[in-house]
């Protein structure tokens, strides 16, 4: 296998000049994020979706189980296209379909092609790398042949790799350990929650397997929760939610039922409950939170964080089922009388098919405390700092009867933090198996955790 003569007989690159491109981009270096790429791909009409296959992810072994499917694939008669690294003769290798390099004259037209989407996005979105644009040169390659699975190996890896800006339908991963820890990190996510008692939280993370979190504040007396497991910090709930430079230490806080306390209503007035709502410097510490890239967890009573500080978003039912439209009216007033156990359907076929594959995909949503009305567009602010009109994300819905399904959970982002609501507890303890709604809540704070651009500066060390 022999690289062809340095001239292109078009006109246009030749396969050196391409190459010596590319490389040029190397003084560009390694730059974590999705929002090049994506922008790149955009530019390009998206090639990355008239393909299928496999993300293939991991320490070791990734070009090993590559060439393992490919050679079984062909074998069954599948067309496949292939990205193997490092190359051993050509870089033409990077970039195979049924195990045969790339042309060099595709190759320089799709990188003179790659270039000059590059140069119509840089002035808002940066410079492309090295890996970005020979990730755009990949799908643009693929679109054009269109086979039928696609294998497609990471760079660095991480959740911001420029192939993750790719949903093939399937992400292979053959094993995790902890390599380039200066671009990617070395930690779990930092999480706090507030101890509202009511919503076992504590207890469905420490059955995830995740204990390492933040304890602020107390349950109320006579509810479990005191002793629970997490780290204590010895401070009170609103320690946390007074102070963004507090909530700023985490990358997840979450806000269970209850956070901001309850009351019985008056008798004179019904029976039932008035949930508890953000002050104006809790609003302010919300908001600051989620647009320096925190994630917003909040469930059932404590909803009116949501609601008074990002409204319009999500609209809610009162009490006797009447629209909560306007966020200075009926004030705490979206608190049911009583938890409602109702049948949960995924919305997001990754969450539904993940459920599926873990034998949840029938689940049932326990102890509601409050319903959604309808989610709304509202204007917002893309991580880039351009505005943006953000749409709320419906993961999961409750069938309430009759045919009748609510949002149950939902999020949506603000530059590039997110806030996430369900109308549901979690509900764990410590004895019981998970529920499919703790399982369905690790699914979604991963997902919810993705930057759809640059990361914010992580959270300081404590």
């Amino acid at each position: 296998m022999t690289d062809p003569p340095a001239r292109s007989l078009d006109g246009g690159l030749s396969y050196h000049d391409a190459l010596r491109a590319l490389a040029e981009r190397g003084r560009f270096g390694i730059r974590l994020g999705l929002g090049r790429t994506r922008a790149l791909l955009r530019a390009l009409d998206h090639p990355e979706r008239s393909v299928r296959g496999a993300l293939i992810a991991g320490t070791n072994g990734k070009g090993s189980v590559l060439a393992l499917v490919d050679s079984a694939l062909r074998a069954a008669g599948y067309h496949v296209g292939t990205t193997p690294k490092p190359h051993l003769v050509t870089y033409r290798e990077r970039i195979q379909i049924d195990g045969q390099p790339i042309a060099p004259a595709d190759f320089a037209r799709l990188v003179e092609r790659a270039i000059a989407a590059a140069e119509r996005i840089a002035p808002r979105f940066g410079e492309p790398t090295e890996f970005e644009l020979l990730t755009a040169v990949v799908f643009a390659r693929f679109a054009e042949v269109r086979p039928d699975v696609a294998l497609v190996e990471v760079g660095l890896g991480g959740r911001l790799d420029a192939t993750h800006a790719w949903d093939g339908g399937v992400a292979v991963v053959t094993n995790v350990d902890l390599d380039h820890m200066a671009q990617l990190g070395d930690t779990i996510p930092k999480i706090a929650m507030v101890i509202g008692g009511y919503d076992k939280i504590d207890y469905s993370m420490k059955k995830l397997g995740i204990e390492e979190f933040y304890r602020y504040g107390d349950a109320p007396a006579g509810l479990p929760g005191g002793d629970g497991p997490g780290i204590k910090t010895g401070k009170t709930g609103n320690a946390l939610m007074n102070d963004a430079a507090e909530m700023g230490q985490n990358h997840i806080v979450l806000l269970p039922c209850a956070a901001m306390g309850y009351s019985e209503k008056d008798p004179s007035v019904g029976s039932g409950f008035l949930c508890g709502a953000p002050t104006g410097v809790q609003k302010t510490a919300f908001k600051s939170y989620v647009d320096g890239g925190g994630k917003l967890y909040v469930t059932d009573f404590a909803y009116e964080a949501v609601r008074q500080t990002w409204p319009g978003f999500i609209t809610f039912y009162d009490d006797t089922m009447q629209p909560l439209t306007n966020p200075s009216q009926g004030i705490g007033t979206a608190c049911r009388g009583g938890a409602e156990d109702t049948q949960g359907t995924a919305k997001d076929k990754g969450l539904g098919d993940w459920l599926t594959a873990i034998g949840d995909g029938n689940p049932q949503l326990q102890a509601a405390w409050s319903r959604i009305e309808s989610v709304h567009s509202q204007p917002g602010t893309a991580p880039d700092g351009t505005p943006k009109t953000i749409t709320p994300k419906v993961w999961m819905t409750s069938d309430i009867g009759s045919g009748t399904q609510l949002p149950a959970t939902v999020s949506f982002e603000q530059k590039c933090g997110r806030v996430l609501f369900s109308t549901y507890h979690c509900e764990g303890d410590s004895q019981s198996k998970l529920l499919a709604q703790e399982k369905a809540l690790l699914y979604v704070l991963l997902e919810v955790g993705v930057c759809v651009g640059e990361l914010p500066p992580p959270p300081p060390p404590r």
